[in-house]
């Protein structure tokens, strides 16, 4: 489970819970990261995606640019 801080630095209300293993990759890929240690402060980008025809969040592989 992930918890996020908005763009405006408000906690997020949700947690995103990592259960493709796209979505492992794409973090792996956007922020560089080989442990969860290494994911605090990093920055990602979720994306609306499809998924057996439904909508789905899903992590953007591409780094965030700053």
């Amino acid at each position: 489970m992930l918890y996020f801080a908005t763009k405006s630095g408000q906690e997020f209300p949700r947690g995103y819970l990592l259960s493709a293993g796209a979505d492992i990759q794409a973090l792996k890929s956007s922020t560089g990261a080989h442990t969860v240690q290494d994911l605090t402060g990093k920055k990602i980008t979720i994306k609306l995606d499809t998924w057996k025809g439904k909508a789905v969040l899903r992590i953007d592989a591409q780094p965030v640019k700053d």
